[in-house]
Parts: C-alpha cells; sequence; structure tokens
C-alpha cells in the first residue's frame, strides 16, 4: 500500500489503540477480524471517496451516487414474522446445550423477541437519520453512510463493520465523532464520517464470487 510521503495518515484496527500514524489529517477505522481482506476492500473505497493530498485511483463510477433510504414494504415484515413465528423447530436433545449448535431455547427466545418485542420502524428510522447513499464500486452497488462534520475542516474517516455486522453498530458513535461539540468535544476534532456496507451485507450487492 503506497502513500505518498505527504499524505498525513492513521489507521487504527478495532480501537485496539494500534496506530500507524504521522501528522494526522486522514483516517481509517477497521475491524480486527478478516484485517487484511478489509483492509484492501476498505482502502480501496476510501481511495475512491476521499480527496486530499493522494493520487487517486478511480474505482468508484461518480455519477453512480444515488441517495438512499431504508423503506422495506410491510408485506416483506409480515412474511418474515409469518415464517419465524410458524418455524417447525427441530428436536433437540435434552442435554445438547450448544455442543450440536445453536442452542434450541436461546433461538426460540431470539425469534419470539423478534416476533412479539422488535420494533423495525423504529430502528429503520434510527438508521434513516443519517444520510445514505448508494454507488457502483468496482461493479459492485455499496451502501454508506456519509455524515458531513462540523466546520470547514473536519476529517475524513471511513470507519468499517466486521463480519457479520452491519452498520447498525456505528448507530451511537456517528454523531459525536461528526459533531463532538455537541458531546462536550471541540469543533476542530469532527470527522467526515463515511460507514459502507461491505459486500453482501446490509443494504449493499452481493460479490459474485
Amino acid at each position: 500500500m503506497a502513500l505518498r510521503a505527504s499524505l498525513r495518515f492513521i489507521v487504527i484496527l478495532d480501537m485496539t489503540c494500534l496506530f500507524l500514524h504521522n501528522q494526522l489529517s486522514a483516517c481509517l477505522l477497521l475491524p480486527f477480524d478478516n484485517a487484511y481482506s478489509s483492509l484492501y476492500s476498505c482502502w480501496r473505497f476510501f481511495k475512491a471517496v476521499y480527496k486530499g493530498p493522494l493520487k487517486v485511483v478511480q474505482v468508484i463510477d461518480m455519477t453512480s451516487i444515488k441517495p438512499f433510504q431504508i423503506s422495506i414494504p410491510d408485506e416483506t415484515l409480515e412474511q418474515i414474522s409469518e415464517k419465524v413465528s410458524g418455524y417447525n423447530w427441530h428436536y433437540m436433545p435434552d442435554d445438547g446445550g450448544w455442543s450440536y449448535g445453536t442452542n434450541l431455547d436461546y433461538m426460540k427466545e431470539l425469534c419470539a423477541y423478534w416476533v412479539e418485542e422488535y420494533d423495525w420502524r423504529r430502528h429503520e428510522s434510527m438508521l434513516n437519520r443519517f444520510p445514505q447513499f448508494t454507488a457502483s464500486v468496482d461493479g459492485i452497488d455499496i451502501h454508506f453512510i456519509h455524515k458531513k462534520g462540523s466546520g470547514l475542516a473536519a476529517t475524513p474517516l471511513l470507519i468499517s463493520h466486521g463480519w457479520p455486522g452491519s452498520i447498525a453498530e456505528f448507530d451511537q458513535i456517528i454523531e459525536p465523532l461528526a459533531h463532538p461539540e455537541r458531546f462536550g468535544g471541540c469543533e476542530e476534532d469532527a470527522f467526515d464520517v463515511i460507514a459502507p456496507s461491505l459486500p453482501g451485507f446490509g443494504f449493499s450487492g452481493r460479490p459474485s464470487r
């Protein structure tokens, strides 16, 4: 991964305080699991979006960027609920525990929570409060959040979820990163936050293999 000497760059792996840095002007936050493959995928996305002091290889079709909002049809949610609630549970030994796969009692409890308590629309609205887009990256439609930070010099920050995972994990950190002054911090510490759904996850397209 060749960087210009003029690029001030920091890499954080899974918030473990493992830093590769010079003077900070751009940030890339990655999950520790599958670090190398995630690093490569996110680095390609970062190069396509970040327009700072770096010779960029164009891997994103800029004309393909479109606004996006999560809106799952009621019929789809009803179908999922019916399938989950009507599932014919397989027999498992009483002492199976977790030795033969997911614990049966735990799975039943999880499914009951989904059918009886989980509020999809509330969580949908929670994510829709962030600006979202889709763009074609190397031929795959990638869904991402792009939250502009406060001030005129916010530092670009790309945050990537792990496997398995989703952008929903970042619900509580996007606002403080983009607008630290609203949470007791300083505006000059603000980030332009980019949070993509990895290929095959969330609302991103799936790779061919």
